[in-house]
């Protein structure tokens, strides 16, 4: 009896178009939760910025998921995701973060790296 090997945490597996949906779904529910939670709560209950940290906590986390899963993590989420919630925690802090400035640079830079990188990847 042959046994089916398993790929462990965060190694790659064949993309599975369903799974990636299942866990896309349950972020953007956890999302929608957060933000009705929000809107619940009194005014001056937290601060003004603690949706972004939240969505930027939901994003990585469902990259995290995808890592786990051994699906591909997008590096475009990754980035949003830690810039929210880095901009939402300074914020919080009363340091003035651009974070509407700082997202095209990242972006920018990440479409210049990615094909430098696929190029040194020994996979390529």
């Amino acid at each position: 009896m042959a046994t089916e090997r398993r790929p462990g945490a965060g190694e790659r597996r064949p993309a599975d178009p369903g799974l990636n949906r299942r866990l896309e779904e349950i972020a953007w529910g956890v999302f929608l939760i957060m933000i009705g939670v929000l809107w619940l709560l009194p005014a001056g209950t937290l601060p003004e910025d603690t949706w972004l940290v939240g969505a930027g906590a939901i994003i990585l986390g469902l990259n995290l998921a995808r890592y786990v899963r051994g699906l591909a993590v997008s590096a475009f989420t990754t980035v949003l995701g830690a810039t929210a919630v880095g901009g939402g925690a300074a914020a919080m802090y009363g340091v003035d973060v651009p974070v509407l400035a700082i997202l095209p640079i990242f972006i920018g830079a990440q479409i210049i790296v990615r094909p430098l990188i696929r190029r040194l990847s020994p996979q390529h």
